[in-house]
């Protein structure tokens, strides 16, 4: 899937009832994730998963998405996030 599918997903105006998504081991970087957390249509997002990628800036995007009120799992294992 890489980074240009990660986008592609997180521009769907379709899912705006998705609740769950597992996007583990698709070689997203920063730039995927960072497109994922500028996403405001997932309202009801309450599980991401987004282990054995490659972001670690995307972190960040991520966190700071104030749409996703209903987020209880966040899975960001194995994405050589760095303490800065």
């Amino acid at each position: 899937m890489g980074d240009r599918g990660c986008a592609a997903i997180a521009k769907n105006p379709t899912w705006s009832n998705l609740e769950i998504l597992f996007l583990n081991g698709n070689q997203i970087t920063n730039e995927g994730a960072k497109a994922l957390g500028r996403n405001s249509l997932w309202t009801k997002l309450t599980d991401l998963h987004l282990s054995n990628n490659q972001s670690d800036e995307g972190a960040t995007a991520i966190a700071a998405n104030i749409s996703w009120m209903n987020l209880k799992t966040l899975d960001l294992a194995y994405n050589l996030i760095r303490y800065k």
